[in-house]
C-alpha cells in the first residue's frame, strides 16, 4: 500500500513541477514579447508614439499653423493658413480651360438644374424630413 501512494505522488509532483516551469516560461516569453513590442520603431509599430504620449514620455508639439507661400512669406495665423490651403489645393472653376468632357458635364448639370419649381420649405417640413431619417 505504501508503494502505491509513492507511485501516485511521484507523477503528481512531476506534473506540478512541469506546470510551474511552463507557467514561468509563458510569463517570461510574454514579458519579452511585450518589451520587444514596446521598443519597435514607429515605422513598424504605429501605436508606439501613442504609448509614449500616454505615458508622458513625449513632448507634445503645437500643430503647425503657418505655411510658406509661393512668395516665401509665412502665413501668420490659422485663418490665413486655411485660406492659402484652399487656394493651393482646390482647382479654379474656369470655363475657358474646360476640355470636351468637362464641357459635356457642365452642360448636363445645367440642364438638370431647374429653379422654376423651387418651393420654400417651412421649418416644420424640414423637421419632419429630418425626423423621418
Amino acid at each position: 500500500m505504501k508503494w502505491e501512494k509513492v507511485l501516485r505522488e511521484q507523477p503528481t509532483e512531476q506534473y506540478l513541477t512541469t506546470k510551474a516551469e511552463y507557467a514561468a516560461t509563458i510569463r517570461k516569453e510574454r514579458l519579452s514579447f511585450w518589451n520587444e513590442y514596446c521598443t519597435m520603431t514607429s515605422t513598424t509599430n504605429a501605436r508606439n508614439e501613442i504609448y509614449k504620449i500616454a505615458a508622458g514620455r513625449r513632448k507634445q508639439t503645437a500643430p503647425t499653423t503657418t505655411l510658406r507661400q509661393k512668395d516665401g512669406e509665412l502665413t501668420t495665423n490659422l485663418h490665413e493658413t486655411l485660406q492659402y490651403m484652399i487656394q493651393k489645393f482646390t482647382p479654379e472653376d474656369n470655363q475657358d480651360t474646360d476640355n470636351a468632357t468637362h464641357k459635356e458635364l457642365r452642360a448636363a448639370t445645367q440642364e438638370t438644374i431647374d429653379t422654376t419649381d423651387d418651393k420654400v420649405l417651412s421649418v416644420q417640413e424640414v423637421k419632419n424630413v429630418v425626423a423621418s431619417m
